[in-house]
C-alpha cells in the first residue's frame, strides 16, 4: 500500500458507478489500481464493495472437478493454470485427480522429459561450449544421467579455467601487438574493447586482428609461453602494447591446486587437524575430489567404543560440556546408544549442583524456592523444561503475579483519581489497559480537557 495519498477528483459515488461494471474486487483492482489504493487509503473499500456488489474473494467450497476442468481448458500450459487458479490446483491435487485433469484439458508440460540419443545430439550441435550447453538447455542433465554427454559434446571446444589458460594476440596494421592469457577468448576480447583505451582507439582508426592459440597450458607454463611469443614479436620488430609483465594471469587466481593441497596436507597427521588449520584447502580438495589422494598418509581410525570404555572415559570429566569438547566422537556414540544420561549421572552443572533429571515433582520442589516466575526463570533450566512440558500453572501456583489483571470497575475507579488523561498515563498502568480494551473514553468521561498554553514572545 502506498504511504502517500493518491490524488483523484472523483467522488465516492462516481467510484461506485465505475465499480459496478465489475463482478469482483480483484477485477476492479486489476483495471483501476490507483482508485483501489485511494479507497484503501481513505478506508472506504468496504463501502464501495457493498454498494457495487463486488465479490471480495472466491467463496468457500467453490471449486469442483467440472469448474476446475473449464478453468484448466482456458489455460495454455500447466504453469499458467497453477498461477491463475492456485486454489483449484490445490483442491484437485488433494483429491489425486491432477494427472486426469491434465489429460482431459490437454495441458502438457513445457519441458520434454524423454529424449532420444539423436535428439540430444541435435540439441548439443547448437552450442559451441559445454558451459553454454549447461546454462541454456535441460538436455544437458538428461544426457549426463544416460551417459551420453561425452559422445554428444565431442565437437565442442575445451575452454580454459583459472588454472588452465590459452594465449591470444591482438595485432594492428602499424606493427603493434598486445599479447595476453585467458580462459575465454570472446569474453576477454569484449572486455578489452570496452575498457582498454589504446586498443579501443586503434580498432576505431586502423582496425585489428584477433589471433587465438587454441592450446591449453597450466598457469605457470602459460606464462612462459606468453613470454616466448612476446620475444618472437620483438625479434620481428613489433611494438608491444602490454603494460604488465608477461605471465600476469588476471582474474581470480586460485591458490589451491593439487600440488599445493598435497604439500599442505603432508603437514598434518589427521583430517581433523588439517580442517582446523586450513579449511579453505580442505574445501577445495573436497570439491575437486582430491581428499583421498592427498590424505592417504593420514591415520583415519573409526574406534569401536564399548559401553565400559565410554563409562570409564566419562568418569574423567565433571561437566558434560568438557566431555563433549574433549571427546566428541565418544560423546556422540553414547548419545546414539541412549546411555549418555547413565554415564553422565555423576556430572555436575556449571553452577555447582548435581545433574538433575527434571520430573514434575523435581520442578515443583525447585519452584518453591522462588516467589516469582522471573526469579525462577533466571535461576536455572527447570523453568524452561516446565514451560516446554506445560507444567508452569502447576509449578507456579504459589507465586505472586506481578502483573495486575484489571477489571472494568477497577479501571474506572483508578481513572477517577486523576483529572486529566496525561496524569493517568504517567502514574498508572491502567491507562494502557483501557486503551487496549477500547474503553478509554468511557473511563475518562469525568476528565476535563486542559486548555492550550499560550507562550509569550521573548522581550514582552
Amino acid at each position: 500500500m502506498p504511504k502517500h495519498k493518491i490524488k483523484t477528483d472523483l467522488r465516492i459515488e462516481d467510484i461506485v458507478l465505475i465499480a459496478k461494471k465489475f463482478k469482483s474486487l480483484k477485477d476492479f483492482k486489476a483495471r483501476h489500481r490507483n482508485l483501489y489504493w485511494h479507497l484503501q487509503y481513505i478506508k472506504k473499500i468496504d463501502y464501495v464493495c457493498i454498494k457495487a456488489n463486488l465479490e471480495r474473494r472466491t467463496p468457500n467450497k467453490y471449486w469442483d472437478y467440472e469448474k476446475t476442468l473449464v478453468a484448466a481448458k482456458a489455460c495454455k500450459s500447466r504453469s499458467e493454470f497453477i498461477q491463475k487458479y492456485k486454489t483449484a490446483y490445490m483442491y484437485i491435487r488433494s483429491l489425486g485427480l491432477l494427472q486426469k485433469l491434465y489429460k482431459e484439458a490437454k495441458l502438457h508440460s513445457v519441458y520434454k522429459m524423454d529424449w532420444t540419443f539423436e535428439e540430444c545430439r541435435k540439441e548439443a550441435l547448437h552450442f559451441k561450449t559445454r558451459s553454454d550447453f549447461f546454462k541454456n538447455s535441460s538436455t544437458y542433465h538428461f544426457a549426463r544421467r544416460r551417459g551420453w554427454l561425452e559422445k554428444i559434446t565431442r565437437h565442442m571446444k575445451a575452454q580454459g579455467s583459472y588454472t588452465l589458460r590459452k594465449i591470444y594476440a591482438i595485432e594492428h596494421p602499424d606493427k603493434s601487438v598486445y599479447v595476453g592469457l585467458t580462459y575465454n577468448f570472446d569474453r576477454r576480447y569484449e572486455h578489452h574493447m570496452k575498457n582498454h583505451k589504446i586498443l579501443m582507439k586503434k580498432k576505431r582508426t586502423i582496425g585489428n586482428k584477433f589471433i587465438k592459440f587454441d592450446v591449453l597450458y597450466p598457469a605457470g607454463e602459460a606464462a612462459k609461453q606468453e613470454q616466448k611469443l612476446i620475444d618472437l614479436y620483438i625479434q620481428k620488430g613489433w611494438k608491444i602494447l602490454n603494460i604488465n609483465k608477461a605471465g600476469s594471469l588476471g582474474g581470480n587466481i586460485i591458490k589451491w591446486d593439487f600440488n599445493s593441497c598435497l604439500k599442505e596436507a603432508k603437514k598434518y597427521k589427521t583430517r581433523e587437524a588439517f580442517l582446523k588449520a586450513n579449511p579453505s584447502a580442505v574445501v577445495t580438495a573436497r570439491k575437486r575430489g582430491w581428499m583421498n589422494k592427498i590424505c592417504s598418509h593420514m591415520n583415519y581410525i573409526n574406534y569401536p567404543w564399548t559401553n565400559k570404555e565410554l563409562k570409564t572415559l566419562a568418569q574423567s570429566f565433571s561437566f558434560r560440556s568438557d566431555f563433549r569438547k574433549a571427546a566428541n566422537g565418544a560423546y556422540q556414540v553414547a548419545a546414539k546408544r541412549g546411555i549418555l544420561n547413565k554415564i553422565c549421572s555423576h556430572m555436575k552443572t556449571k553452577k555447582g549442583g548435581p545433574s538433575i533429571k527434571w520430573t514434575l515433582e523435581a520442578c515443583k520442589k525447585d519452584a518453591l524456592k522462588y516467589k516469582t516466575k522471573s526469579l525462577w526463570r533466571d535461576a536455572g533450566s527447570a523453568y524452561s523444561i516446565a514451560h516446554r512440558k506445560k507444567w508452569l500453572d502447576v509449578c507456579c501456583s504459589h507465586m505472586i503475579e506481578l502483573r495486575k489483571k484489571w477489571t472494568k470497575e477497577e479501571l474506572i475507579t483508578d481513572a477517577k483519581k486523576y483529572m486529566t488523561r496525561r496524569d493517568w498515563k504517567k502514574n498508572s498502568t491502567g491507562y494502557s489497559v483501557a486503551v487496549s480494551r477500547n474503553i478509554l473514553k468511557f473511563c475518562c468521561a469525568h476528565m476535563s480537557i486542559p486548555a492550550n498554553k499560550k507562550y509569550r514572545l521573548r522581550g514582552k
